[in-house]
């Protein structure tokens, strides 16, 4: 679990990473602005093997 200003994301085994919280600048990951207050899937990948969350962004490294 990693939590940036006003977001917070973490993954969920087998490896989908899940966020939520204020989405002003895109960083919960879902494509949108729109902001998040139950946790979203990012993406459809369940390879997640890390994310990271600073101020205002969020970085996730792949399993290959």
């Amino acid at each position: 679990m990693t939590a940036g200003y006003l977001h917070t994301c973490g993954i969920q085994p087998p490896g989908a990473a899940w966020c939520w919280g204020n989405n002003g600048q895109g960083p919960v990951g879902d494509g949108t602005v729109t902001d998040r207050w139950t946790p979203v899937q990012v993406g459809v990948a369940t390879t997640w093997l890390a994310v990271d969350a600073g101020g205002f962004h969020t970085t996730g490294i792949l399993r290959p």
